[in-house]
């Protein structure tokens, strides 16, 4: 008897161990997506494992794989299935996660055409959560995805529009300040999109110019050729034709 609860014991702590291993290198996975190092990011998810992780770690796992099949391969479907089971596992109450995982799915459906996806439902719940929350970046994203999904002539558009431009002239400061300029070149082509949808073209050219080249340029590839293919829009639909075809 004593026997068998000296190797319960210790298939308890080696179970342990290999969680908190498996815990740290998630947080190590984060960190490097969050650098955009997805090369180095591929390489150490080739190692983890899932088997001793909660509900809301494999739902980080399942999400941050997903960002990295996001920004190393053009099968988008990939990433919207492993997506849907870091949504599966998400806890009720990690609000900003759910919020981050619903996000990325409905960035996933504005960029595909083969896509099947419940688009109002995930956009209502995170307006849900951004309003319960108050948390400003998000309630820029709220008014974002009804920006692209609007008749943008309506008065809630306009509305919506101003409302997303308030968030992100209060944004960019704060983020200038941390000195986070992923954050920001995100931000600046987040409001070059808003004031192209409002037709104020040369704003949305000089804040595409900065997500292009402020403090350094691009290095993910999907997003260098997002930023241009809509900085080349804007030149178009200002009439510029000879910037728009460089």
């Amino acid at each position: 008897m004593e026997t068998r609860l000296i190797l319960y014991i210790s298939l308890i702590l080696c179970f342990t161990q290999i969680g908190n291993s498996q815990s740290a290198k998630l947080e190590s996975l984060e960190k490097l997506n969050a650098a955009s190092k997805f090369v180095e990011s591929k390489e150490l998810i080739k190692t983890m494992d899932t088997l001793a992780f909660s509900n809301n770690e494999k739902a980080r796992y399942y999400y941050e794989n997903a960002i990295i099949e996001s920004n190393t391969s053009s099968d988008l479907m990939h990433s919207y299935k492993l997506l849907l089971t870091a949504k599966r596992n998400v806890p009720e109450d990690s609000q900003q996660l759910r919020f981050k995982i619903n996000d990325e799915l409905i960035y996933t459906y504005l960029s595909t055409i083969e896509n099947a996806l419940p688009f109002e439902d995930l956009v209502k719940e995170n307006c849900d959560i951004a309003h319960l929350t108050q948390d400003p970046k998000m309630l820029v994203n709220c008014d974002f995805y009804y920006i692209y999904n609007e008749d943008y002539e309506t008065k809630a558009s306009i509305n919506r529009k101003d409302s997303a431009l308030y968030y992100f002239n209060s944004l960019i400061p704060y983020y200038e300040n941390q000195e986070d300029f992923e954050t920001l070149k995100d931000l600046y082509n987040s409001k070059a999109q808003t004031l192209k949808q409002s037709k104020r073209y040369d704003e949305a050219i000089y804040y595409y110019n900065k997500s292009l080249n402020d403090h350094y340029p691009i290095d993910n590839q999907e997003k260098m050729v997002m930023v241009t293919r809509n900085l080349a829009e804007a030149y178009y639909l200002n009439q510029d034709f000879e910037q728009s075809a460089t």
